[in-house]
């Protein structure tokens, strides 16, 4: 594999986070290591919840890593991820996606990839596991996910595309993460942002208040003009975009 990245490869597992996070457990198991699925029986996502995973028609992959000894790097990781994934596609598939913050993929708006850090410690390192899924030609969506989930594409992608799509996307991050200045991969996730200029809601401290999404910090936080004045700037959370 390119750049050292061991592969492992499953037919369907319940998680390629949990997958990566047993792998060290296992002994001096090579790193940077990639573990790819057809499909997955607990694909989690962001704030808890599970990420519809259905064999054969997306690209669900966990990249492996010694996490950044940079605190700016750990604070931009997602955003990084996001380009990285975005640019893979892109050059891969010749699809264009824009990124609504922090890390979700949407085409058409609607969300077609979404990404998980999870970090962990083992003999006193620690580690990233960065999953991602992506709905390459998924169409079959539960209820509850028909009006917001969408796909790459309507038509199958093979399976070699799809394990080359995650390498790329695993090669581009990781090298995001070499790089001494990163606001260029920044000023890219501000042109494919979905979000700058338009109208927003959030919660915090239990009660929703709504506001416009302004611009991207260089550590891809999202800068917010509230309604009824003042600015507040979002390092985590997730916001709802209204309808223009």
């Amino acid at each position: 594999m390119k750049k050292g990245i061991s592969l492992i490869r499953y037919a369907i597992t319940d998680s390629t986070n949990t997958r990566a996070k047993e792998y060290i457990n296992s002994g001096d198991e090579p790193i940077p290591a990639l573990f790819i699925a057809d499909g997955q029986t607990d694909g989690r996502g962001r704030m808890g919840r599970s990420f519809y995973s259905p064999e054969q028609t997306g690209l669900y992959a966990t990249i492996l890593f010694a996490a950044p000894k940079s605190e700016d790097r750990l604070l931009s990781l997602t955003s990084l991820a996001a380009v990285a994934a975005a640019e893979a596609i892109d050059e891969l598939l010749g699809v264009s996606v824009e990124i609504k913050w922090v890390n979700d993929l949407y085409k058409n708006g609607r969300k077609v990839a979404g990404v998980l850090a999870e970090s962990f410690e083992r003999y006193s390192q620690r580690y990233i596991a960065l999953g991602i899924g992506i709905n390459l030609s998924t169409s079959d969506f539960p209820e509850e996910l028909k009006e917001k989930a969408g796909a790459l594409s309507t038509e199958t992608i093979p399976r070699e595309r799809a394990d080359k799509l995650a390498l790329l996307f695993s090669e581009r991050l990781l090298g995001f993460l070499e790089l001494e200045d990163t606001s260029p991969v920044i000023d890219i996730y501000r042109r494919r942002s979905c979000v700058i200029g338009r109208r927003i809601s959030f919660i915090q401290g239990g009660k929703e208040r709504f506001g416009t999404a302004t611009g991207i910090t260089p550590l891809g936080a999202l800068k917010v003009a509230l309604e009824g004045g003042g600015e507040i700037t979002l390092s985590t959370g997730e916001i709802s975009i209204f309808l223009q």
